[in-house]
């Protein structure tokens, strides 16, 4: 087995789901290069986190996951160990302070009002040295970590990053060894009665949720965290809501690819997940090169007024579909209308559900 999986190469760090640090390496699939698990990796502040688990330890704690990463039966993931939770006082203590380097930026494009309304239900949080406190409250309403993003208030460009569960102040009191399960950012907002009904729109990180939420509020938008931190499992507890991937652009479509994958195994499942090309077909050659996000994309037609960010078009008479749309869509915009609103308001894209 351990021929197949092998540390990632190069310099690249990742969060440490042990400590909370920027010093985590994965291991990855040899032939697809996907991660295994985000909690599969070793840390390399040896001394003073010493974290590894290795692909072994990882699949006799998960014995449903066969190696080659496909579930011997369709039946949900049992973990060996209950999740741990933060205590969501030591979220609520963060969450009544919103000066944060983040929120300042936020000013350079929305009035205080909008700022309010958009961060208030995501229970975003401050820390003494400025950093935002993105937690992910899961569709149970417990946290079961937060992201601290520090963030230049001018730019709005990341500086640094962790993983709240391993903040010093507050680990001795959360369970030890703490066992991770990460969660979309924003999952809790399903449980809000005035949400029901709305599109899911995810994208990679929690600034692009934010800054998208504050422009199309009439959606719920979340955030993976992370390019690789997207999963079937994670989009689970969204079955039966319309959703759509936003991924991040770059100049071989990395993302594009990746995302388009996973929304066609969750389709599989038996889940309604269509995947945006808005960033895919709008974003210069230059503009991927510099791996632009929604944030991004939205930031630049808001400060620099190039466009509309959904301009109004009048009505046309309906025109012949562009591309071939299979049976089973045609039934699901016949049954749900909302369908067709997220082919034609997010660019999103049918995926292939035909076995390889």
């Amino acid at each position: 087995m351990n021929n197949r999986f092998e540390l990632e190469k190069g310099s690249r760090k990742y969060i440490c789901p042990n400590c909370g640090k920027m010093s985590f390496v994965y291991y990855r699939i040899n032939g697809n290069g996907a991660i295994i698990h985000e909690s599969v990796g070793r840390c390399d502040r040896i001394e003073k986190c010493g974290y590894h688990k290795k692909p072994r330890e990882w699949f006799n704690e998960h014995p449903t996951i066969r190696p080659d990463y496909k579930s011997v039966k369709p039946i949900p993931e049992v973990t060996t160990n209950p999740i741990s939770y933060i205590p969501l006082k030591y979220i609520d203590e963060r969450a009544n302070t919103r000066n944060s380097n983040f929120v300042y930026f936020l000013f350079n494009l929305f009035d205080w009002e909008t700022i309010k309304k958009t961060i208030d239900p995501y229970f975003i949080g401050c820390t003494e040295d400025m950093a935002v406190v993105f937690p992910q409250i899961d569709e149970q309403g417990k946290c079961r970590t937060a992201k601290v993003q520090k963030y230049d208030r001018e730019t709005g460009k990341r500086q640094g990053v962790y993983l709240y569960h391993g903040d010093k102040k507050i680990k001795p009191n959360l369970p030890n060894p703490y066992n991770l399960q990460m969660c979309l950012f924003g999952l809790h907002l399903i449980r809000s009665k005035n949400n029901i009904g709305k599109t899911v729109c995810i994208c990679e990180s929690e600034k692009s949720a934010i800054i998208a939420a504050g422009c199309m509020p009439e959606h719920i938008w979340m955030a993976a965290g992370a390019l690789d931190w997207l999963n079937v499992e994670k989009l689970k507890p969204l079955r039966g809501w319309n959703i759509v991937l936003f991924p991040d652009t770059s100049t071989t479509g990395l993302a594009f690819k990746k995302w388009t994958k996973i929304a066609d195994e969750a389709t599989k499942a038996g889940l309604l997940v269509m995947v945006s090309t808005m960033l895919e077909d709008n974003c210069t050659d230059e503009e991927k090169a510099n791996g632009y996000d929604l944030g991004d994309y939205l930031i630049d037609r808001i400060l620099n007024k190039k466009q509309a960010i959904e301009p109004e078009t009048p009505e046309e008479e309906p025109q012949a579909e562009q591309y071939s749309v299979s049976d089973d869509l045609k039934n699901m915009i016949r049954l749900n209308p909302a369908v067709q609103m997220l082919i034609n308001n997010f660019d999103a894209v049918e995926v292939s559900t035909t076995e390889s």
